[in-house]
Formats: C-alpha cells, structure tokens, sequence
C-alpha cells in the first residue's frame, strides 16, 4: 500500500476548532507577558507610592495656606464644620528611600517621588532632575523630566496644565511653591529650555504622544514653607 492511497479527511468544523484555538493562546500569550511587564514595572517603580516602608521618610507641613492642596492626610479634616477651618492644620508627605524630594500638581492629579538623574532607568522610577539642574528654591532653573506615556506614566497629563496652577516641590526640609507662567512645544533638540536662568524657575518637561516633541511648562517659585522631618524608618 502507497502512502499515496491514505486519505485524510478534515471536517470543517475540526479547522475552526485549531483556527480558535490559535487565537486563544496567542492572545493569551501576548496578555501574561503584558501582566507580566506590568507587574516587574510596579514592583520596580516607586514613583506613586506613599505607604511607609523601612529607608523612607515623613515630612510635616504647616497646611494653612488655602492655596496648598488638600492631600487627605490632614490631622484636622473639619468638612463642613466652620469652627475646624480656623485650626491649624499639615499635610504628611512620604518622601520613599532613594527619592529626594516629592512633586506634586494637584490640577493634573501628580504626586511623585523625585530622584537625581534623567537616564532611561532613572525615569522608569522617578521624576528626574535632569542633570546640572539648579536646586530647587535657588535662583536658576529647576528641571523635572517623567513620562508620559511608558513605564511610570507620570507626566501624561502636563500638556492639560493651565497658567497660574501650582507645583508644589518637597524635600526634606522645605516646601516650595511654583506658580506655572508658560506652556509650550518644542523640538527635542531645542535644550535651551534647560539653560540657567536668573530667577527662581521650574521646568517641568515630557514627551508628547509620538515623541516629535517635548511638552515644556515653566513656573516661577511664589513661596517656601519650612517643613518638619516628623519619621524616619
């Protein structure tokens, strides 16, 4: 007997049944080395996180500017209550092992770990202060750089930022407080927005969507609080 003289048949139905099956396992693939991806990156990023783990550090300020945003961690919360809105109140800011400071723009929803740098690795963590940046508070030009639209994700709403809302930056020992003054868009290779400047400047910057261009915003510093270390683990 030939191999020729077999005849196998294939129902159409058994052709959808190994069609569907296909479909299923690729896509289940592609969706556990996506969960995967996204787990290694939460575990990794610190940028978001505010719970008190072993290295951090909690900072107290004086809250009663009602310019500074309501974080939910004030000592008197008083909602409706005329007689609490006279008391003195603080915000509590957990500044993560490894971050030098805290940002925070209430208007597009950013509180963040800051750390010193801007590299790749860097901003798959942090905010990063790009490098040769002034200190904040200093005369000079403070640059922050994040994401906006991988990894930490921190950022992608800074094109929706409007003039005159407030950045507030927090450190170990103080608060400051900018006021953003411009918007704008340029070209990656248009790095003068990081030169020095003689005023006490913010720079925050980003990524628009298809990386053809940097998302700029400039504030000016308007005040700074003394803030008090309350916890060291």
């Amino acid at each position: 007997m030939k191999l020729s003289d077999f005849k196998f048949k294939v129902k159409p139905l058994e052709i959808l049944i190994v069609i569907v099956v296909i479909v299923v396992v690729s896509f289940a693939t592609i969706w556990i080395k996506n969960y995967v991806r996204e787990e290694e990156l939460n575990n990794l990023s610190i940028a978001d996180k505010t719970d008190i783990q072993d290295g951090d550090s909690v900072i107290e300020v004086d809250n009663t500017n009602p310019n500074v945003a309501d974080l939910n961690t004030n000592e008197n919360s008083g909602e409706g209550n005329s007689e609490s809105t006279n008391k003195k109140s603080s915000n509590k800011i957990v500044i993560k092992k490894g971050s030098t400071g805290v940002v925070q723009i209430p208007s597009i929803n950013v509180l963040a770990q800051i750390t010193e740098g801007s590299t790749p690795e860097v901003l798959k963590n942090y905010v990063g202060v790009v490098e040769g940046s002034s200190r904040p508070g200093q005369v000079g030009n403070y640059c922050l750089a994040a994401h906006n639209n991988i990894d930490t994700e921190i950022f992608k709403n800074l094109h929706k930022i409007e003039k005159d809302a407030l950045v507030y930056v927090y450190t170990q020992s103080k608060m400051y407080t900018y006021k953003v003054v411009d918007k704008y868009y340029v070209k990656p290779t248009q790095t003068e927005v990081l030169d020095k400047s003689d005023k006490k400047e913010i720079t925050l910057i980003t990524c628009n969507y298809n990386a053809t261009e940097r998302v700029i915003v400039k504030g000016v510093l308007v005040s700074e609080k003394v803030a008090k270390n309350v916890q060291k683990n």
